[in-house]
């Protein structure tokens, strides 16, 4: 039986990264049903499949939300 490498997953509703050979049914952080993106880095720019592709993970998500965002800025009165 062929052994498959582990992958980084990030959730698309909480931006969890987690390392397995495939992506959970289940968001073990925000225990959601969620689309999880494949965020592995296959360049050695960014230092190869144990590290995550920052340009991968940036993304906006399905939800429409990086998971560096940071908060909304309120508007100023």
């Amino acid at each position: 039986m062929e052994k498959k490498e582990n992958l980084k997953w990030r959730c698309g509703k909480c931006g969890y990264t987690l390392t397995k050979p495939e992506a959970p049914e289940t968001c073990p952080s925000c225990n959601e049903k969620c689309e999880f993106t494949n965020v592995t880095c296959y360049t050695p720019e960014c230092g190869g499949p144990d590290n995550i592709d920052p340009q991968l993970y940036d993304r906006p998500g399905p939800d429409g939300v990086s998971p560096r965002q940071s908060e909304p800025k309120k508007k100023k009165k």
